[in-house]
């Protein structure tokens, strides 16, 4: 008996948790609070952006979460950025940079990721951005920066042809 009462809140601290890291960086930064740091177990820390969907309906708003390595911090020092996304191997929406943009800061970032669905990451030998739609292999080159919220990733999958992005830091 004792041992189903804890199995069952063990069960409820998990879905409270689970829902607390679902929705509150979404909540963050619609709510205007800023660029959030939050604590993680590790000691990391979550920045918020919002990227700004131009889409056949008109613009729509979602976020995500960066990881703290020196690209993400890379990214947030060129806030805000416009630009231009395309299919790539039907697997990932990719934006290159404008020419003459300064390389990134690799300083400390992971020379490769295995890429899943959501993700953002900055491709090393291009410089572009990258959200992989689908799942992918081990990817040498591959930056991880972060992940979009379950409503980008539909969003960024949904879109045909070129689409313009604005990034932008949560305010």
């Amino acid at each position: 008996m004792k041992l189903q009462l804890h199995i069952h809140r063990f069960k409820l601290l998990i879905t409270a948790a689970a829902l607390l890291l679902l929705f509150f960086p979404a909540l963050s930064c619609a709510e205007g609070t800023g660029i959030e740091n939050i604590s993680a177990s590790a000691g990391e820390s979550s920045l918020k952006i919002k990227l700004t969907v131009g889409t056949a309906g008109g613009e729509k708003e979602v976020y995500a979460t960066l990881n703290d390595n020196s690209v993400s911090r890379d990214l947030l020092s060129r806030l805000p950025l416009t630009l231009e996304f395309s299919d790539y191997n039907r697997t990932e929406k990719i934006a290159r940079l404008s020419p003459g943009s300064p390389g990134w800061d690799t300083s400390d970032a992971p020379d490769s990721c295995d890429p899943a669905p959501g993700d953002l990451t900055m491709y090393a030998p291009w410089g572009n951005l990258a959200v992989f739609y689908r799942d992918y292999g081990l990817s040498p080159g591959l930056v991880p920066l972060g992940k979009l919220d379950s409503e980008g990733l539909e969003l960024f999958a949904s879109q045909t042809g070129n689409f313009t992005v604005e990034i932008s830091a949560c305010k």
